[in-house]
Formats: structure tokens, C-alpha cells, sequence
């Protein structure tokens, strides 16, 4: 047999249409594999249409042939692109609706039809071929039924698979439309049975070549179409200006408003609109004259401004900014125009108060007793001058965090703009001074594979536990509906180039096209002067709190000695004033003791010595202590505690101090005649304690504040002047560096309900220098 023997072969225009079909559709899946790049949804797709094409060609020339063994080769040869059909197509399904253990799957499919290949070496499938009006075609052997079923079967699967991904609500849109017009596709190519009435018997010509090719057009028109987002500068632009966390007003040289962010409306409570065409002196005064001094030839290109004073209003509205002003200069270095980008500095400032408040109260109270000791005095001026040091820092820190701020690639902070892939697309030029990479050499990696993050103990952060919004890895799928992710939680460390590392505050928002993430924003900045304030104004609590304790110490055993009498009978008016200096005096070393107790958890000094404990025993002995309270406002105290609960490794000090906390704020803010329930439990493999009263509950706009440092409601504090606002605080950081958990539910007026989670196999230990101190109630 010569199967390239010329005088075996003779023109017929039954074949003609085989041959260019089959070239077009190996194009086709060509031309897809080359645009789209070598993932497997593309390759399988790929794979689909080079099976057809050697379905088609193998056709066409196989109905050209005289001789019946030579055609009986050639219809072999597209018997194996038939066959491998059937896999392909199924495994380009469950890869573009990227099925669970979709590798699997394509595994088995392959496997399963390799034994109809290799039945071609014999007669079982093709056995032999039959003449017809437009030439030979084969006839089947005793396999033809069972592959013919199995085809159906691997047909039915793939279209059942993509149903089932239709009925997801959250399936982004336009991936709803592709599979929509796969389904499609797919109809249209079940009418290419029509090609196996030959293999049957049937005497037609076989025409089913048609809606296969339609399909695998309509496939790769889906996959071109719903795919291929590429990420431009336009693109990018308008989500890096929305991940800008401050206000931005970008004006023409006469100071005409005509670019703003969401933030900006929503800060001065407006719409961009009313925005929009404004002058910029309408809510900066102080911009008119900026705008005049930048837009000179020789005017630097960025102005801080370092008056703390300086205010951005609309109408009613004040918000208390620090501003950089950066100016927008065109080819010929002429200016046309100046970026504003204002900084609410108004939490900065509470922050501030705060501070002052505490003083004035610890002032007030040295005055409530008498108290003149030079080494109250001396911590007074060190504080002072502290805080004035402090606010030197903050100072020096913003004009250091004062980079180029231009509108995209010149913001001071860090960027990076990734596609859906997470490879690198842009980085600034903060990036490459951070972190010492060049544009050039990290554009088109993988985000992985060039930033290393670690803790704050050195260790490695895996990729799967970044921050949410990095969800272009594998195994997550990204939340189109959420803006932004911040990383305000926990320290991250950014490795640089030569291995250093330092600490950022990160911020990352998805780039949104059409309803699908196409891409992401990260942002971040170097924290690394914040921490050095953060840990030295710590260091300075602890070292007052220290001091302090020693005269406060001293006048309570001063004054106990004289209420027990020891120095001489006093008066009933002696003593009534020698009793309000003791509870007095009280309060400040609860105070202090609760500084320190701050200090040594930030300043991570503090044990955690784990040993076999009793929960009820300790929630017991608290109640036992607040017993005299409870009795004076008659309140109703009600124990629930599970049967056979076991014990627990836990620090008896520090579950001592999480009781104490709960239970006494739930005392002290109900009113009389109310309810206070303890309730302690086993649910699956945690221990749950519940602190529920009937007390008046915390206003819901003050939710997110309520285990901040020095938080008071605003609803007690009329009520119940006393206070340190530090408890909660405490409470939430023991738990979180022992492994628990706490979380609360409240309504005002009607009471609160604090929950409390500890691992059932105990909290973690901890080594360190100081335990934390235990504060009367």
C-alpha cells in the first residue's frame, strides 16, 4: 500500500470543503493560544480544535482516494481526531468555569478514551470502509455503540457543569455571558452527529463539519470577547485616584476646580458635581495665594503646609487637614494647573485631647488630695516636655511623608498596579526608593515573587494569609462588591532589595471593569518613625506609671494608719474626709496600674504562665469581690455554667483580669433593681463566656470605638464619672496575644452582652519579664 502514491488520490469537490475548514479552525485555536498565553483553559481550547482539524483534513482527504486501503488510513487518522474530540472539549469546560480538581478530570477523561485509540490498530472501532456517491466512508465495528454513548455521556457532563455554574447568584456578569454562549455553542455543535450516519449505515452525506466549526467560532468569540482586559493607564487611573485615602482637588492656574475624588465628596458631604467647576478658595482660603506662588517658573514643585490650623469648610462643615500642594507643569515646563491633597488630621487631634485630658484629670486629682511631691512634679515637666517632643516628631514625620504629589505616579507613597494574574503592570517611584527595585526589573512579575512580607517575629508570611485583596492566587476568588482592604490589624515588614526590611500600613483596592476584577491597587507607606513614637511614648508611660506608684503607695498606708486610729482618735468629719482622700488616692493607682498594664502589652513584656484552671472558680471569686455593690444597687446576679466543664491551660492572673473587667463594667452600668448573667460554656471546641446586663448599652455609632485606648461612651460619662476607659482595651489585647477572642452585642437602653472565646486546649504561653497587675473593682 502507497499512501503517498499520487496516482491514488484524484480531485473531488466532496472533500473540497473539509480542507480549508479544517486549516481555518487550527487558526482559530492558533491564534487564541498565541493572544490569550499558555494557561489551560487556553490549551484545552487548543487542543479542541486541533482534534477537529485532523477530523477535517483526515475527512477531506479520505473521500479523495481510489484506493480502498489508503482511505481506509486516512479515515483511520480522523477516526483519532474523533476521538480525541470528546476529552478536549471536556476538559476546556471544567477549565474556564475552573472546576474543583479540574486536573483530575482531565486526567480520567484522556485516559478513558485512550483505549478507542489504540483500538484503531485494529477492527474493533473502524472496520472497514464502503464507497458512496461522494467517496469511501468508513463502516463500524462492534465498539462504534459504546463510543458513540460514551461521547454523549462526556457531552451531557460538560453542558450539566455549566449549568450548574449559571445558578451561582454571585457569578460575576461577564463571565454569566460566556458560559451563556459556550451554552450555545454547544447546541449548535450537538448537531454534528449528523457526520456519524455514515459510520451507521446510512447513506448521507456528511455535513456535520458545519456546526462543529460554528461552535468552535462561537467558543473562541467568547473567549476573545468576556476574557481579554488589558490593563491601560486610563484604567488604572481612575481606581488609584479612588484608593487615595485623603482629599484630592486637582484646579486649573486660576484656581477652577476640575478633578475630585469620591473621598472629597463624601468628607465635605456633597456630591462631585457641586464640586466640580468651583474655585478652590471657596473651601481652602489659604489656596489663593498658593496657587499664585506655585504657578511662578521658579516655585519648588511641592508645598507642605505645616500650620496645623489649616481647615478645608463647606458650608457648615470644618475638617482640620495637613496639606501638600503639588504643581502640574506641561511639556514645556510651563504650569497648568496645582494638585491639592488634604490630610483629616481631626482623630490626631482628638488624640491629642485625649492626652490632655488625662493630664488635666491627674492634675485635678493631686489637687482633690493635697498631694506635693517633687517627684510628681518632675514627671508632670518630663510629660510636658514629651508631649512637646512628640509633637516636634509628628512634624518632622509629615514632612517627611511629603513626596511628589502628582495625580498618579508621583503620590508619595508606595504603588504597585497589578492584573488579574497579579503580575506587576506600574510602580512608582516611591516604590523603587522604599524598596530599591528598579520599574524595569519587577514590571511583569508576579507580586509574589518580588515582595517578601514579614511579621514582626521575622517570619514569612505565606501568600494564602496577605492581605484579602491579593486574591489573584490560586485556590481564592476576588470580591468585586468590596472597595478596599487595609492592613491596620497587624504589622507588616516589607523586605527591600538588599534584605533590610521595614514596617508599612498597606492599602489594596481591586481595579473593577464591567462588574469583574481585572486587576489591584496596593498602596504603602513606611511606618518605621510611627513605631519609634508608638514605642517611646510607651516607654515613657511605663516609666511614670513606675514613679507614680511609689508616693501614691505611701499616702494609702499614711492614711490607713490614721483611720485605724493608730496616730490618735479622729472625728467623724476627720474621718470623712480621710475616707474621700484614700478613695481618692485609690483611684489613681487603679490608673496606674492600668498605664502599666497598657505599657507592658504594647511593649510586649508581659508572661503568659499557662497551668490547669477552673473558670468558674475565678468568675466566682470576682463576684465574691463585687458582692457589696451588687447588694447596695440590688441587683439580680444569674450563674449559668455548663456541667463537666473541663479545665483549661490558662494564666489564672490574666483570666482573672478578662472577668474582673467584664463583669464589674456590667455591675457599674446597670441601673438598680437590674439583671447581670453569667453565663460559661462548651461549644465545639472553644469555651464561650458570656457577660450579659440589663444595663444602658453602648450608642451604635461608637461600636467601632469601644476597645480603643481612653474610650468612654458618651452616654456614661455624665452618669459615672469614674473611669479609666482602659479596661476593654486590656481585656481585647490579653486575648489576642493568648489566642481567644472577644466580640460584643448591645442596644441602648437596654442592655449589653460581651462574649468571650478560649480554645478548648487553653491559651497559648508566653515568656516574658512582668506579669500584668490585677485592679480593684
Amino acid at each position: 500500500m502507497e499512501i503517498f502514491n499520487s496516482s491514488n488520490y484524484e480531485l473531488s469537490w466532496y472533500s473540497f470543503p473539509f480542507l480549508p475548514v479544517g486549516l481555518g479552525v487550527f487558526l482559530v485555536g492558533l491564534f487564541v493560544l498565541l493572544r490569550k498565553g499558555r494557561s489551560i483553559t487556553h490549551t484545552t481550547f487548543f487542543m479542541t480544535t486541533l482534534a477537529v482539524s485532523v477530523w477535517l483534513v483526515g475527512n477531506g482527504i479520505g473521500f479523495s482516494i481510489i484506493d480502498p486501503a489508503v482511505a481506509l488510513f486516512w479515515h483511520k487518522v480522523y477516526w483519532a481526531g474523533v476521538i480525541f474530540i470528546a476529552p478536549s472539549a471536556y476538559s476546556f469546560v471544567v477549565s474556564i468555569i475552573e472546576l474543583k480538581k479540574r486536573n483530575n478530570h482531565i486526567f480520567w477523561a484522556f485516559l478513558i478514551f485512550l483505549p478507542f485509540l489504540l483500538s484503531l490498530s485494529t477492527d474493533f472501532l473502524v472496520k472497514e470502509v464502503q464507497e458512496y456517491y461522494w467517496g469511501f466512508d468508513v463502516v463500524g465495528g462492534w465498539l462504534e455503540l459504546p463510543f458513540l454513548l460514551l461521547f454523549g455521556i462526556f457531552m451531557i457532563l460538560a453542558f450539566w457543569h455549566q449549568i450548574v455554574v449559571l445558578r451561582d447568584k454571585k457569578l460575576a456578569r461577564t463571565k454569566r455571558k460566556q458560559i451563556k454562549l459556550l451554552l450555545v455553542a454547544q447546541v449548535v455543535a450537538m448537531f454534528g452527529v449528523l457526520d456519524f450516519l455514515p459510520f451507521l449505515g446510512v447513506s448521507y452525506y456528511p455535513i456535520g463539519f458545519i456546526p462543529v466549526t460554528a461552535w468552535l467560532l462561537l467558543v473562541a468569540y467568547a473567549i476573545v470577547k468576556f476574557e481579554l482586559f488589558d490593563i491601560t493607564s486610563s484604567i488604572a487611573a481612575k481606581t488609584i485616584l479612588e484608593t487615595l485615602g485623603d482629599i484630592l482637588l486637582v484646579v486649573n492656574k486660576q484656581g477652577r476646580i476640575s478633578i475630585t475624588n469620591d473621598v472629597t465628596a463624601k468628607y465635605l458631604g456633597v456630591t462631585q458635581g457641586y464640586i466640580k467647576g468651583k474655585m478652590i478658595n471657596e473651601f481652602i482660603p489659604m489656596s489663593g495665594k498658593l496657587i499664585k506662588k506655585l504657578s511662578s517658573r521658579e516655585s519648588k514643585k511641592v508645598f507642605l503646609a505645616e500650620d496645623e490650623e489649616t481647615v478645608i469648610t463647606c458650608g457648615s462643615r470644618s475638617i482640620p487637614i495637613s496639606l501638600t500642594a503639588s504643581v502640574i507643569r506641561d511639556t514645556l515646563n510651563l504650569p497648568v494647573g496645582v494638585v491639592f491633597i488634604c490630610h483629616d488630621v481631626s482623630k490626631f487631634k482628638e488624640a491629642e485631647r485625649a492626652r490632655e485630658v488625662a493630664l488635666k484629670t491627674a492634675n485635678k486629682k493631686s489637687r482633690e488630695l493635697g498631694v506635693k511631691v517633687d517627684e510628681l512634679e518632675k514627671l508632670k515637666k518630663s510629660m510636658m516636655n514629651v508631649l512637646e517632643d512628640l509633637n516636634i516628631e509628628k512634624k518632622k514625620l509629615s514632612r517627611a511623608r511629603a513626596k511628589d504629589a502628582a495625580v498618579l505616579l508621583a503620590i508619595g507613597d508606595g504603588l504597585i498596579v497589578t492584573d488579574r494574574k497579579g503580575r506587576i503592570v506600574m510602580v512608582n517611584k516611591a516604590f523603587e526608593e522604599m524598596l530599591g527595585w528598579k520599574a524595569g526589573e519587577v514590571t511583569g512579575k508576579l507580586l509574589t515573587e518580588v515582595i517578601v512580607i514579614k511579621n514582626e517575629t521575622g517570619n514569612e508570611i505565606p501568600v494564602r494569609k496577605r492581605l484579602s485583596p491579593a486574591l489573584f492566587y490560586k485556590g481564592k476568588k476576588p470580591d468585586s462588591r468590596r472597595t478596599s482592604y487595609f492592613s491596620t490589624d497587624e504589622t507588616f515588614y516589607y523586605v527591600r532589595k538588599d534584605k533590610t526590611s521595614f514596617p508599612v500600613i498597606i492599602t489594596a483596592t481591586p481595579i473593577i471593569l464591567d462588574n469583574n476584577v481585572i486587576g489591584e491597587v496596593q498602596t504603602f507607606r513606611d511606618v518605621t518613625r510611627e513605631k519609634e513614637i508608638d514605642k517611646a511614648k510607651t516607654e515613657f508611660v511605663s516609666l511614670a506609671s513606675h514613679q507614680l506608684r511609689t508616693p501614691l503607695s505611701t499616702i494609702s498606708w499614711y492614711v490607713e494608719v490614721l483611720l485605724k486610729g493608730r496616730k490618735g482618735e479622729l472625728n467623724k468629719a476627720q474621718k470623712e474626709y480621710l475616707e474621700e482622700v484614700y478613695v481618692g488616692n485609690q483611684r489613681m493607682v487603679d490608673l496606674v496600674g492600668a498605664l502599666l498594664n497598657v505599657s507592658r502589652i504594647e511593649l510586649g513584656t508581659f508572661s503568659i504562665d499557662t497551668k490547669p484552671t477552673d473558670i468558674t472558680k475565678i468568675s466566682d471569686s470576682v463576684i465574691q469581690e463585687l458582692v457589696p455593690k451588687i447588694q447596695e444597687k440590688k441587683l439580680k446576679v444569674e450563674r449559668i455554667y455548663a456541667k463537666s466543664l473541663p479545665d483549661i491551660q490558662a494564666d489564672q492572673n490574666l483570666l482573672q483580669i478578662v472577668l474582673q473587667n467584664l463583669i464589674s463594667n456590667s455591675v457599674k452600668y446597670t441601673p438598680a433593681g437590674g439583671k447581670v448573667t453569667i453565663e460559661i460554656k462548651l461549644k465545639d471546641k472553644d469555651i464561650i463566656i458570656k457577660v450579659a446586663d440589663t444595663g444602658c448599652g453602648i450608642p451604635e455609632n461608637q461600636y467601632d470605638m469601644i476597645f480603643t485606648k481612653l474610650f468612654r461612651a458618651d452616654n456614661v460619662k455624665k452618669t459615672e464619672t469614674t473611669g479609666t476607659g482602659l479596661g476593654l482595651y486590656i481585656v481585647k489585647s490579653i486575648l489576642d496575644k493568648s489566642g481567644g477572642k472577644i466580640w460584643f452585642t448591645s442596644k441602648e437602653t437596654k442592655g449589653t452582652s460581651f462574649y468571650v472565646s478560649i480554645p478548648k486546649s487553653g491559651m497559648k504561653a508566653k515568656s516574658g519579664t512582668r506579669q500584668l497587675l490585677s485592679i480593684s473593682k
